[in-house]
């Protein structure tokens, strides 16, 4: 299919539309679906842009758009009240403008995975309270995490950004993130682990692996102590460990903290290790 013509769905009801793999490369006037359409897929074609024309009337709750070749994130306004689900990741967005970002306050899930992001984008201007439970941000080319570019997702729970190119987290990226659970940045360029004090009441689930952190200690992680007491996972595998600090300050004995720190085949086994034991 290369074409759907805007006449194609006239006196039809239909609340679920499956576009995906073919060779549409405009978007789809559905209007005339406007009290039905709620959940619509046109991934995996080769769509470059999306009229907010079209999508004037709609209610959907949820929009794939992954694997097309649109440059710009689109003005959803239209749908901006309904909207719940968008995935618009493997397209070449680079950079998007946080009024975009701003109208989307039902938004619960956003993937943005793959989209040559070189900076995480800023959601500072989208109101409190917002929606937003878990963002993907994944394989992009991020290398900026400024700070303060997320503190109005106060109900995020997960955060994805591994296969990026961040050396440093600094505490106050993390500012906002009050019920933050689970935290990927595996795949970067860190060579020491993250200040996430700003979350370290409500983590569970830390990956790390596959950085340059040399070390494991204490004093590398600001706010491990209250960490500890929280997380349930910690995964620094293949991440150039070369020594680990003695940590029983702050794992306690009874923990069911899980530490996953496999594929480290440089790490020197000496007295500074004989805690884990």
């Amino acid at each position: 299919i290369n074409y759907i013509s805007p006449k194609s769905f006239l006196e039809t009801s239909v609340s679920s539309l499956d576009l995906c793999w073919n060779q549409l490369e405009s978007f789809p006037d559905l209007r005339t679906l406007h009290l039905s359409l709620t959940f619509l897929d046109v991934c995996r074609n080769k769509i470059t842009t999306v009229p907010s024309s079209a999508l004037q009337g709609l209610r959907l709750k949820s929009l794939d758009l992954s694997n097309n070749d649109i440059s710009e994130f689109p003005d959803l306004s239209y749908i901006a009240d309904s909207l719940t689900v968008l995935d618009l990741s493997y397209n070449p967005i680079h950079n998007i403008k946080p009024e975009f970002l701003a109208r989307l306050v039902n938004l619960e899930r956003l993937y943005l995975e793959n989209t040559r992001l070189t900076v995480v984008p800023d959601f500072s201007l989208l109101p409190i309270p917002n929606a937003m439970k878990e963002l993907h941000l994944s394989r992009n080319q991020i290398t900026s995490f400024p700070p303060r570019v997320l503190k109005t997702l106060s109900h995020l729970t997960e955060l994805f950004i591994a296969h990026n190119q961040l050396e440093s987290v600094p505490q106050s990226s993390l500012t906002g993130l009050s019920t933050l659970d689970s935290l990927d940045l595996s795949h970067n360029r860190l060579s020491h682990l993250p200040d996430i004090r700003a979350v370290q009441y409500s983590l569970t689930f830390l990956d790390v692996s596959h950085n340059d952190l040399s070390r494991l200690a204490e004093s590398d992680l600001p706010g491990l102590v209250s960490l500890m007491n929280k997380l349930d996972y910690l995964v620094v595998k293949d991440a150039h460990l070369r020594t680990i600090g003695d940590m029983r300050s702050v794992v306690h004995p009874e923990s069911d903290l899980h530490l996953d720190m496999s594929g480290n085949n440089n790490l020197v086994c000496d007295c500074r290790v004989a805690w884990l034991k």
